[in-house]
């Protein structure tokens, strides 16, 4: 090794070092708030979703099985991946602080690994300033710090991509299907975190057959051949787990938050969005009509099927079928409607507010238009709130703004990033309006965010210095790539 590749080794091993270490005084800062404001078993005993999780682990310790949260019955509406990694840290002897300091811990390599991904698509300088815009972003820090399961679902996820990327620059048939293996398996370990993850095979084939504009079909076809046995294997790998919910339930679906049974179809959403006064303002958020709750076409099912003692698989026929009927009233309408508030919440919706108030900081009582007839009567944490709120909006419209003109770039200049621009576009829209309901909770749009990113920042890139060389500004490590 000369010295050269030497000094390269030392400053990527800096960067990643730097990479942690950003995230981990991020998440540190937002540890030490809510510590302080309302105490830090709020990171593991405040939202829903965590409770549940945290129930789910104790119960697989005290029973050795999979109940729901009652400790009576199979669970069938969470996967058992994350309750299971809880409840291994438990019976490790770790406290529920401990479990959130090694969330932490782990939520701060998430960065590292999205730089080793992105590196190998696109320019050191871009990966650099994505991973380092993730580290910081606030919805990230504040998510990850809560017992959710997004940053272990994250974490499978970019070490399955790290390995698709391999196997789309690997010219090898032998060495192809070993990576393949590989990315089945951590696809596995993704969907038995989140159900969320149970399609992503599919973008991924329509990813590297896209490659057909770049490669003749040949190479084309042993890649594809490898990311269809990263498929069988990921699906050998849940099939127990789908099998067993056939057993309890009558159904092969992983979990009742599958996209298929529920968020794909939207059902519920597009019922109050029929029923709004102001279909616009429905979309924009500014108004529920408080009626469709007691609509007879959904809402109750929902009701039923989340909390009917025999588990929310055992009513997931009916539920498909009502939600179908009313899909099939006005398909056209429901496309538009699942598409806008699909791609409209995961791209203009911003994050900043929920995280104040998981930190513990007051709503105002006062709406922002009554604060500016009345200036006099805002507190230090009402101008923070509102503050908050007026700024998330602006940087995500301007994240979106430079993503777009990102993909632009990529079209017309940057096209050795080829497969930088399918994988993003990809995982946006499967985050958006393939795997579910992006627009209706912030933790559902984590997954998307470093892809958004990417783009937003190959835009910015450029944006700032248009007249540098417009090509081979790739890492060395992009040379691998089958992309002339």
């Amino acid at each position: 090794m000369n010295s050269k590749a030497i000094i390269e080794k030392i400053q990527r091993q800096k960067t990643l070092l730097f990479l942690f270490g950003l995230a981990l005084i991020a998440h540190a800062i937002f540890y030490g708030v809510v510590a302080v404001r309302i105490g830090n078993d709020a990171l593991w005993s405040g939202p829903e979703d965590v409770r549940a999780y945290t129930v789910l682990a104790e119960n697989l310790r005290t029973h050795d099985a999979f109940l729901s949260l009652d400790g009576t019955r199979p669970e069938s509406w969470y996967t058992p991946g994350y309750p299971f990694i809880l409840a291994v840290f438990r019976t490790m002897g770790f406290s529920w602080d401990g479990i959130v300091v090694l969330q932490i811990l782990l939520a701060s390599i998430l960065p590292v690994l999205l730089f080793l991904v992105l590196s190998r698509v696109t320019s050191c300088r871009v990966a650099y300033v994505a991973s380092v815009a993730f580290a910081l972003a606030p919805s990230v820090t504040y998510i990850s710090s809560f017992l959710y399961s997004e940053p272990w679902f994250l974490f499978f996820l970019l070490l399955h991509l790290y390995v698709v990327v391999r196997i789309i620059e690997e010219p090898r048939l032998k060495q192809l299907i070993r990576l393949g293996v590989v990315a089945g398996i951590l696809l596995g370990m993704t969907i038995y975190v989140r159900s969320a993850g149970t399609y992503i095979i599919v973008a991924e084939m329509v990813m590297v057959a896209t490659l057909r504009f770049q490669l003749p079909w040949r190479d084309v076809g042993t890649r594809l051949f490898a990311v269809g046995v990263a498929g069988v294997v990921s699906l050998l790998l849940v099939l127990p787990w789908s099998l067993r919910n056939h057993y309890y339930f009558g159904s092969y679906s992983l979990a009742a938050t599958n996209s298929v049974v529920i968020y794909f179809y939207d059902g519920i959403n597009f019922t109050a969005y029929q029923h709004a006064p102001s279909k616009v303002k429905y979309l924009l958020g500014i108004e529920e009509p408080s009626a469709f709750r007691e609509d007879l076409s959904l809402a109750g099912m929902t009701k039923e099927y989340h909390y009917s003692g025999n588990g929310g698989l055992a009513h997931e026929k009916d539920l498909n079928e009502r939600t179908l009927s009313i899909i099939k009233s006005s398909p056209i309408e429901f496309v538009f409607f699942h598409l806008v508030s699909g791609y409209g919440g995961i791209l203009f919706q911003e994050s900043w507010r929920p995280m104040l108030r998981r930190a513990g900081f007051p709503v105002p009582a006062m709406g922002m238009r009554t604060a500016i007839m009345n200036p006099g009567a805002l507190s230090v944490y009402d101008v923070l709130w509102f503050s908050a709120g007026v700024l998330g909006i602006i940087v995500a419209v301007m994240i979106v703004c430079l993503g777009a003109y990102g993909v632009w770039v990529i079209c017309r200049y940057r096209k050795e990033r080829y497969v930088l621009l399918v994988m993003a576009c990809m995982m946006v829209s499967y985050f958006s309006v393939i795997s579910g309901a992006a627009a209706y909770r912030e933790r559902y749009r984590y997954p998307a965010t470093p892809f958004l990113l990417v783009l937003a920042v190959e835009g910015g890139v450029y944006l700032c210095a248009p007249h540098q060389p417009r090509r081979g500004l790739g890492s060395s490590t992009q040379r691998n790539l089958p992309i002339s």
